[in-house]
């Protein structure tokens, strides 16, 4: 076992030994955290956010470090690669559109015969009520 493996088993034993959310949890967690960011071959980014990825792995990392079961041939390998189990989907999830994101009636779509937007396909329909009126008055204020 070398220094590395070492000093990564003893901040895990320490963080499993102690008990939860305790001063002493905290501060080995801290120094677990510390040493995790400091690895090779932990999976990196040019993505802007990418911090944010490695922020929710390293909670993730915090709230599952029991569950964590080194394997052979070392600790840090098995560890890195433990992580970096988790941290490539963060860094999938950068990458791949927001589904809460809001769609553009005027951005160009494929059809059958070429290219459009949504706002053409939209169905012709008439505003009646409040809206009516406000596109009339609009419709006024156009023409004059």
């Amino acid at each position: 076992m070398d220094d590395l493996d070492g000093r990564l088993s003893a901040l895990i034993a320490e963080v499993r030994h102690n008990p939860a959310k305790s001063r002493k949890w905290r501060t080995a967690m801290n120094k677990l955290l510390l040493q995790i960011q400091q690895l090779p071959g932990v999976k990196k980014s040019a993505h802007p956010n990418y911090p944010a990825a490695l922020n929710l792995t390293l909670e993730w990392v915090s709230r599952e470090i029991a569950n964590f079961e080194p394997r052979s041939p070392s600790v840090s390998k098995s560890f890195v690669n433990w992580i970096n189990g988790y941290l490539g989907w963060r860094i999938k999830d950068l990458y791949s559109p927001d589904k809460d994101a809001p769609i553009s009636l005027d951005a160009p779509i494929a059809v059958d015969a070429g290219e459009t937007t949504r706002l053409e396909l939209l169905p012709d329909f008439t505003l009646s009520g409040l809206d009516g009126m406000i596109e009339s008055a609009q419709k006024e204020t156009t023409q004059e």
